[in-house]
């Protein structure tokens, strides 16, 4: 299987064919999601006076909507992201918000904001997986190299940060592999 898009899209791997998933489809139809949702809430959050700068295409998805929120001042920041959380409750929609990485070519002083169904995430499709397959949690492993991994590493019995993870998720209690990438991984 793939998860990607943060969790979002869910293919399953049969006979070297990615095949969408029709059970993950179910649970995002099922939740209410919709890309007019999505809309309208960007809407307000235009009307909220907080300015939110879409993403390159190449970095949305099917189900996912990425965008930038530039740090002009720890306070504004702050005030600006209650303010996310505040109007997001009224919609099916997760809200993640993770801070940017130059080193991966991100901007600096800026966070990443992303919206996508709420019965999605990387933390959603590993219990998924699990279920599915019957893997409990202390035969489940997880690697990443950002604070958007923490939720899945919430689900697992065996966390990783790859090598290369950055500053921000490194300070967080996970053992580190030692390799980048997929090395790491191996």
């Amino acid at each position: 299987f793939v998860a990607s898009s943060l969790g979002s899209e869910f293919h399953w791997i049969r006979s070297g064919e990615f095949i969408e998933s029709k059970e993950w489809d179910e649970r995002i139809s099922a939740s209410g999601f919709s890309a007019q949702l999505v809309s309208d809430l960007i809407n307000q959050i235009d009307t909220a006076n907080i300015k939110l700068i879409k993403q390159k295409d190449i970095y949305q998805g099917r189900y996912k909507s990425s965008f930038f929120l530039e740090c002009l001042s720890e306070k504004k920041f702050l005030e600006d992201v209650e303010t996310l959380k505040e109007l997001v409750k009224k919609y099916p929609i997760k809200l993640m918000v993770t801070q940017c990485s130059p080193a991966a070519g991100d901007p600096d002083n800026y966070y990443d904001v992303e919206f996508l169904p709420v019965c999605c995430g990387k933390d959603e499709a590993v219990k998924f997986v699990k279920e599915f397959y019957g893997i409990t949690t202390e035969n489940s492993f997880a690697f990443g190299d950002s604070c958007n991994d923490l939720s899945m590493f919430s689900c697992v019995g065996n966390a990783f940060w790859v090598a290369n993870a950055d500053a921000a998720a490194r300070k967080n209690p996970y053992k580190i592999a030692a390799g980048a990438y997929c090395h790491g991984i191996l």
